[in-house]
């Protein structure tokens, strides 16, 4: 997925994909990948990485 969601956007996605329970839990990037893709910019504050779980209705 490129740019940025929101986690209500992310949760409106899902959730209009026929999922039920989502749960989108947010975690900060490590030093070392902001370190390798930051280029000396202090990205951790814009980016973060995220955990999704959801089920599918039979």
């Amino acid at each position: 997925m490129s740019g940025a969601s929101s986690v209500e956007e992310l949760e409106k996605i899902i959730s209009m994909a026929g999922f039920a329970e989502i749960s989108v839990k947010e975690k900060p990037v490590s030093k070392e990948y902001e370190e390798k893709w930051g280029r000396n910019l202090s990205v951790g504050q814009y980016i973060m990485s995220s955990t999704i779980t959801a089920k599918k209705p039979l």
